[in-house]
């Protein structure tokens, strides 16, 4: 798998990978990744993929990183006992 571009959309930081005649693409921001795949003959160009594909995609990706945050943050909440987790004071 290699590497074929590399861009940002409203601060994500949008990665296409090419192997085999097939495309992925990695979605990157708080720590969170989403991939898309595609099949061989999905996508005819890497073109396509760069400018069509990957921007389309980046509003519904913006939306389900902030749902995974809330989750996130919900799942921590739970994990420590339904208590914030509190910090020293530093003086």
């Amino acid at each position: 798998m290699r590497i074929v571009f590399e861009s940002t959309h409203d601060s994500i930081r949008i990665t296409g990978f090419e192997y085999e005649n097939k495309y992925s693409l990695k979605y990157e921001q708080y720590h969170l990744e989403q991939w898309f795949k595609f099949r061989d003959g999905a996508v005819d160009s890497l073109d396509t993929l760069q400018h069509t594909i990957a921007p389309n995609l980046a509003p519904g990706v913006a939306e389900r990183f902030v749902s995974m945050l809330e989750d996130q943050s919900a799942a921590i909440f739970e994990a420590s006992g339904g208590n914030d987790i509190q910090f020293p004071e530093i003086i």
